[in-house]
């Protein structure tokens, strides 16, 4: 479920390809998850677009009457930054949340062999199913 506003930016758009292709490897995006995948792949792309402003007029400047200020784009940028990382997080993409997912899954499977009523469920499956 792209959001036409990021289709439109190629930028976000293949980072919501990325996104979802890795969440979907857990089996863990639910239809809610998409409008967070979209506002990760969109603060992302606007992060990106701010940066190529801040390299070209730095990230401070001075003022006709000799003030220093910090950049606009700086400004702005961290914002979308901010917003991405706030995004991601509730996605399991941080490296901290990545092992705790990969640690649950480990659980759960593990947990699933060793229980013996899960195991009987499993084998009476099949007999139904050569039946």
């Amino acid at each position: 479920m792209k959001e036409k506003y990021v289709k439109d930016e190629p930028i976000a758009s293949r980072l919501y390809d990325k996104i979802t292709d890795f969440v979907e490897s857990y089996e863990a995006l639910e239809s809610v998850d998409y409008s967070i995948v979209n506002a990760a792949a969109y603060a992302y792309a606007q992060f990106v677009k701010l940066q190529v402003e801040i390299t070209e007029r730095g990230a401070v400047h001075v003022t006709k009457t000799g003030y220093t200020q910090v950049n606009g784009y700086f400004t702005a940028g961290q914002k979308y930054w901010n917003q991405y990382l706030d995004a991601v997080k509730h996605l399991g993409l941080s490296p901290l949340a990545r092992s705790k997912m990969e640690s649950t899954f480990d659980k759960t499977a593990k947990d699933y062999k060793q229980d013996p009523i899960a195991q009987m469920l499993k084998n009476s499956k099949r007999d139904e199913a050569d039946a």
